[in-house]
């Protein structure tokens, strides 16, 4: 039986000294390491590189889907190293039997993966244009890792990985449009982008399903679009950088995150990796805790950034309005993310925290919100009487200020001779007397419980005991003091109401 060697030379004509080392590698299931055949190891600098390290892209494909070739393959699949792939590399629709590595290798074209299925894919340390590998099924995992550099659009949509989505160090570069569109992507394991991760330009992951984590951490990132994704695990967004990346160095990076309609198992998240004012987006946004680190944990002093995950009230109302658009002051905030906040905050043990953040919510729904006038009315009056139902106590402080305030009025009336004896017999006394004496079995008048007997509802002896009379007809003093004291009466009940709704659970605080 004729080698895989000889099968390709008589396929071929001529193999390079690279392909030569492919051919002989592959049923052995070894690597094909062709990184000492001159030109420096480096994929960037591939027109260093001799011809004796080009392999054709065709006889990749044909160890791949020839029948009398492919079987010859080891299990541990085809191993390549250092090589330049010349032309494009197409493998859409067909189904390998083993994994494909390609290690720092220089390809000089795009990678069509549409509709491919294997084991197993490797670009770790490569050097490549665009990849089509939307439909890709991966049994295990793909690594975009530790070098490897995309010039143009890394297209993953609808795929299905087995394993995990590692681009750990990996670089995506596609100015003008996404870098890396992954929508409706379904992940077994986890996404990495962490360690030096570079995307200039979208990173796309709307739609996907991901059974494990996300892990964005120490990257260089402009823009993440998780819309409507689901994510069973952690959402890591953290250790983000803002400084210039070598590779890059024109680069102003402004992160921006979209979390719409998102659902996430836990949020571990920093205030300093938050993106800029306007590109947080959280209507719809679902996480079942925020997952904070141990506050007896030591933090490094020298850490340039400060570890803890923030939780309080403050630093959170922060985050929430990094939602408002600077440049759109019509800007409609929504209620979901603040109540669902104060949900997860509940759920672990945060009540102190709620009242803080629900008065935010309130807040910004009068100035942001799509509320109308009747409806702003409302919100004003409730946060001015009791703090949209967190702070009853601002009712009572209302009516003790009502209270001093009508205090002062009617000892002001009660001088002037206005505010004068009920009865009949102790107002003729009063006014024989000038106003100065009353008979033994009549109360004094108290000018502090007459403006308390007029606000509460039951009478106290003052109010029933003393009254506000005319002058002369048509008294301005007295249509004065009496429209005040309606007024006082009105405003008093209303502070009492509302006061009391409040724990009868007749306003919703939340």
């Amino acid at each position: 039986m004729e080698s895989l060697e000889e099968l390709a030379w008589e396929r071929f004509a001529y193999l390079s000294v690279a392909e030569e080392r492919l051919v002989q590698h592959a049923p052995e299931g070894t690597p094909a390491d062709c990184s000492n055949l001159g030109g420096g190891g480096d994929p960037k600098k591939v027109d260093a590189w001799p011809a004796s390290r080009n392999v054709r892209a065709d006889l990749i494909r044909w160890l791949c889907v020839d029948r009398t070739t492919r079987e010859r393959i080891d299990p541990r699949g085809i191993q390549l190293h250092g090589a330049r792939i010349t032309d494009a590399l197409d493998l859409s629709f067909t189904s390998l039997l083993f994994p494909l590595t390609l290690h720092s290798c220089s390809l000089d074209q795009v990678i069509v993966l549409t509709a491919a299925k294997m084991p197993l894919l490797s670009l770790e340390g490569s050097w490549t244009r665009k990849i089509d590998a939307e439909g890709l099924k991966l049994e295990n995992d793909i690594f975009l890792t530790r070098g490897f550099h995309a010039e143009g659009e890394v297209r993953l949509i609808g795929a299905t990985i087995g394993g995990d989505l590692n681009a750990l160090g990996g670089e995506f570069k596609n100015l003008g449009q996404d870098a890396l569109t992954a929508d409706r992507i379904s992940v077994a394991g986890n996404i990495v982008f962490t360690e030096g991760f570079v995307a200039v330009g979208k990173v796309n992951l709307a739609g996907a399903e991901i059974k494990g984590l996300v892990d964005v951490e120490s990257a260089w990132i402009d823009e993440l679009n998780l819309e409507g994704a689901h994510i069973a695990g952690e959402l890591f967004w953290r250790y983000l950088r803002k400084d210039l990346h070598q590779d890059f160095p024109n680069q102003k990076w402004k992160r921006s995150l979209n979390l719409i309609n998102a659902k996430v198992g836990s949020l571990v998240d920093q205030a300093a990796s938050w993106p800029e004012p306007g590109q947080l987006h959280l209507d719809g946004f679902v996480y079942d805790r925020i997952t904070e680190a141990d506050p007896k944990a030591p933090i490094d002093p020298k850490a340039p950034i400060d570890e803890r995950v923030p939780i309080d009230a403050a630093a959170r109302i922060k985050w929430l309005r990094l939602q408002f658009q600077p440049d759109r002051p019509k800007f409609h905030v929504r209620p979901q993310p603040y109540e669902q906040l104060i949900a997860v905050l509940r759920q672990t043990g945060h009540e102190n925290q709620v009242a803080t953040i629900a008065i935010a919510k309130q807040k910004d729904l009068y100035e942001h919100g799509a509320l109308g006038w009747l409806a702003k009315l409302q919100s004003w009056f409730l946060y001015l009487v009791v703090g949209y139902g967190y702070r009853a106590w601002q009712a009572f402080i209302g009516v003790f200020l009502l209270i001093a305030i009508g205090s002062c009025i009617f000892s002001v009336a009660h001088s002037a001779n206005v505010l004068v004896p009920s009865d009949k017999d102790a107002y003729t006394k009063y006014e024989a007397s000038k106003m100065k004496e009353l008979p033994l079995y009549y109360p004094d008048f108290h000018a502090p419980l007459y403006s308390l007997d007029i606000v509460l509802p039951f009478d106290l002896g003052q109010k029933a005991n003393w009254r506000l009379i005319e002058k002369c007809p048509g008294d301005v003093a007295y249509w004065g003091y009496e429209l005040y004291s309606i007024m006082q009466r009105f405003i008093g009940w209303v502070l009492l109401l509302v006061a009391a709704a409040v724990p009868a659970g007749f306003i919703k605080k939340d």
